[in-house]
Order: structure tokens, then C-alpha cells, then sequence
């Protein structure tokens, strides 16, 4: 009995009502690996039916390897790469803030207590900048009506 169809790029996966547990199946088996590994997980819940006495059909691989198809495309539609490896987005991209303006004091005061006081160089103090400001455009546009955007940085402190 076929079920539910999906449409991701340009791939469309039909998936029979059979494939269902397989999603839930690899969604579990995701959440518990370190790093979200599809080919990790579904050896995983090979091995569970291996280790419960059950041995797939060939037709039931199918349904296996199309669940993790789905799951794949699902999440490459969720998350974009923007071109720096530190940052990863799963909707908001306009880059609306290009830097402090050219009359503050305060960015340039803190990148001269870097220079002076810490004794950073000056290829940190611009790496510094530069990721600040990608953070700072990533957030949501004050000047617009739905500037509310959530987020996480994660990184060296």
C-alpha cells in the first residue's frame, strides 16, 4: 500500500507505508551516535533485527535504504553550508550588518586593547572582526518588522 510522498530537490521518494518504522528506526539510532552518520546508523538497525533473530527481506532493505534516502534529503533541505566552516544555518541568511560604522569607538578601541594589552597579532585581532561581524549579520535585522532570529555560537573562549 504506497503512503506518503515527498519532493526534495530533485529527488522525489514515494515511501510505502512499510518504510515508516525504518524512519523512526534511523532517527533513534542517529540520536545516539556522536555525529549524525546514516551509513553508521542503518548497520545499526540491521544489526538490531540480526540480533532479535529477524533477517530482512530483500524487499525490507529496500524499504531500509529508502527511509535513509528520505532522512538525508530531509536534512540537507534543513541545514545550508554559507561558505565558512564555522557557520551553519537552517533558514536566516541575509547579511545585513557589514561592520561597525566608520565613527565608533568602541570596535576599534577593544582591537587596539588586543594588539597592545594582549600582545595579539594582527592576523588574530582581523580573524576576530571578521567572525564577529558574521555573527553580528546573522542575527536579525533591527530595521525590519521580523528581526527575531534564535542561535547558537559555539567556539574557542
Amino acid at each position: 500500500m504506497k503512503g506518503q510522498g515527498a519532493n526534495y530537490g530533485d529527488h522525489c521518494f514515494i515511501m510505502d507505508m512499510d518504510s515508516r518504522p525504518f524512519v523512526k528506526r534511523i532517527r533513534q539510532e542517529i540520536a545516539v551516535l556522536a555525529e549524525p552518520d546514516f551509513e553508521e546508523a542503518i548497520s545499526r538497525v540491521r544489526q538490531s533485527y540480526e540480533n532479535d533473530g529477524f533477517q530482512l527481506t530483500d524487499a525490507q532493505d529496500e524499504q531500509l535504504n529508502l527511509a535513509a534516502d528520505l532522512l538525508r534529503s530531509e536534512l540537507e533541505q534543513r541545514i545550508r553550508y554559507l561558505g565558512k566552516p564555522s557557520i551553519l544555518t537552517a533558514g536566516h541568511t541575509e547579511a545585513w550588518y557589514g561592520g561597525p560604522p566608520s565613527d565608533s569607538i568602541h570596535w576599534p578601541a577593544f582591537q587596539q586593547y588586543l594588539r597592545s594589552e594582549k600582545n595579539w597579532d594582527e592576523d588574530t585581532v582581523h580573524t576576530i572582526t571578521e567572525s564577529s561581524e558574521e555573527i553580528v549579520s546573522r542575527l536579525g535585522n533591527p530595521a525590519k518588522a521580523e528581526s527575531f532570529v534564535k542561535g547558537l555560537v559555539v567556539g574557542h573562549v
